[in-house]
C-alpha cells in the first residue's frame, strides 16, 4: 500500500486532469494551468493563462484569456495551429481567490477552442502567475472565468456536437457522404435564392421593350401631333418643317417631340438672326514702286508744258530776258 501511495503522489498532472466540466461532474476547483508562449523582447518568459474546460469527442476545449489569441497570426502570443474552432465569448469571473463564488457584473473575454492532441503537452499545471491572465481587479487580484458559465458553453459544445461532427469535411470515414450533402445543400440555397433574381430582370426588361415598340410605332405619337400634321404630306418631310432635316424631324416625332416645337425650332432656323457677312469688295491692285528711272522720265513729261508757254509767249524785245511771272501773264492776255 505505501509502494501504491508513493507511485500516486509522484505522477504528474496532465491538462486533461485538469478539467473543470465532464459527464456527470463540475469542478468549480479545478486545477488551472498556464501555456508557455517562449520570451518577450527582455528575455522573459512568457506564460498565459488557461482553463480547461473539458473533453469533446477525444479533444479537449480549453479556455484562454482574449489578449492571447488573435485571428490574424502575426498578432497571436499562442504557437500557431494550437486551436481550432475557436470562438469568442464573454462569461461571468470570479476571484482567484474564491473560484467559487461568480463577482457580479465583471465578466472576461476569452477564447474557446478545441486544442490539438500534439499541443496538449505544451500545457502545464501551475499556479505560478503567468504574464497574460484573464483579468486583474483592482486590489490586483488576478480574475478567472466563473467555471458554470464555462460549462454552459461545454455543453453547447457537447449539444453541436452530437448533430455536426467535430470533424471538417476532408476528415473522418464519412467525408464523402458529408461534402455530398453540404455541396445539395448549397446548390439548394443558391437556386433558392437565385430564383427570385433571375425573374426580377425578365420582369423589369419587359416594360422596357414594350416602352421601345410603342416609342417606335406611329401609335405612340400623342394625339396632337397626329392632330397637327398637315393633311397632303407627311409631318417628317421638309416641307412641313423648312430648314430642318428629315431624318432629324422623323426622330424627333418618333421620340414623342411635339410638332409646334418643331415648327419653332423651324421658324428659328429660317429667321437666321446671324446672317452670313456681305462679301468684301475687291481692294484695288496694290500700286508698283516706282523706280529712279520712271522719276526721270515723269521729269521730261512735265518740262513739255513750261515748253509750250515759252514758245506761245510773243518775244518783247530781242535778246531782252523776261521774267517766267510776266511771260505767264502774256501768255494768259
Amino acid at each position: 500500500m505505501e509502494e501504491e501511495g508513493d507511485l500516486l503522489d509522484g505522477e504528474a498532472l496532465t491538462a486533461r486532469d485538469c478539467a473543470c466540466v465532464g459527464e456527470g461532474f463540475l469542478d468549480p476547483l479545478a486545477p488551472l494551468c498556464v501555456l508557455a508562449c517562449g520570451e518577450d523582447e527582455e528575455g522573459l518568459p512568457v506564460t498565459v493563462h488557461c482553463l480547461v474546460a473539458g473533453d469533446v469527442q477525444g479533444k479537449l476545449l480549453i479556455c484562454l484569456p482574449a489578449a492571447a489569441w488573435h485571428r490574424k497570426v502575426a498578432k497571436r502570443t499562442v504557437p500557431r495551429g494550437f486551436l481550432s474552432k475557436v470562438i469568442a465569448a464573454e462569461v461571468a469571473s470570479a476571484s482567484i481567490a474564491d473560484r467559487g463564488a461568480e463577482i457580479a457584473g465583471q465578466v472576461v473575454r476569452v477564447w474557446m477552442g478545441f486544442c490539438e492532441g500534439e499541443a496538449e503537452r505544451s500545457i502545464q499545471v501551475s499556479d505560478a502567475t503567468p504574464s497574460v491572465p484573464f483579468g486583474v481587479l483592482p486590489n490586483g487580484e488576478l480574475l478567472v472565468p466563473f467555471v458554470e458559465a464555462v460549462a454552459l458553453l461545454w455543453q453547447h459544445q457537447v449539444a453541436g456536437a452530437l448533430s455536426t461532427p467535430v470533424q471538417t469535411a476532408n476528415e473522418g470515414p464519412d467525408a464523402q457522404a458529408s461534402l455530398s450533402a453540404r455541396m445539395a445543400q448549397l446548390e439548394r440555397t443558391l437556386a433558392a435564392l437565385g430564383g427570385p433574381a433571375a425573374a426580377e430582370p425578365r420582369a423589369s426588361a419587359g416594360p422596357k421593350q414594350a416602352a421601345r415598340s410603342k416609342a417606335g410605332s406611329p401609335a405612340a405619337l400623342p394625339p396632337r401631333a397626329l392632330s397637327a400634321q398637315p393633311q397632303g404630306h407627311s409631318a417628317s418631310g421638309g416641307e412641313a418643317f423648312p430648314g430642318l432635316d428629315q431624318s432629324v424631324v422623323t426622330a424627333a416625332l418618333a421620340s414623342g417631340v411635339e410638332p409646334h416645337v418643331l415648327g419653332e425650332m423651324s421658324r428659328l432656323v429660317e429667321a437666321r438672326p446671324l446672317g452670313r457677312l456681305k462679301a468684301e469688295p475687291a481692294r484695288p491692285s496694290a500700286t508698283q514702286r516706282r523706280s529712279p528711272l520712271d522719276e526721270s522720265e515723269d521729269e521730261g513729261d512735265t518740262a513739255a508744258p513750261l515748253a509750250a508757254l515759252e514758245e506761245a509767249a510773243p518775244n518783247v524785245g530781242a535778246g531782252q530776258p523776261q521774267e517766267p511771272a510776266e511771260a505767264f501773264a502774256q501768255a494768259m492776255v
